[in-house]
């Protein structure tokens, strides 16, 4: 995974194609990827995953977000 903001065009059985940029919060606590994806019925998706550890890294709080046109 490149965390450069660079964008990524995969494929894969489940999504299909996509294209992903994956890159560092403002403050630099938070991991983030924003995908965008066409459903196989031609619609738009969004999804945004975003990764943070707390507790001294022992815990990692993974939230994710999905928005389908």
């Amino acid at each position: 995974m490149r965390i450069d903001n660079k964008p990524e065009r995969k494929e894969d059985s489940l999504f299909g194609r996509y294209t992903m940029r994956t890159f560092w919060s403002r403050d630099e606590t938070q991991l983030v990827s924003a995908i965008s994806l066409r459903t196989k019925d031609s619609r738009d998706g969004q999804m945004t995953i975003v990764r943070e550890l707390t507790d001294g890294g022992k815990t990692l709080i993974f939230d994710d977000n999905r928005r389908i046109e």
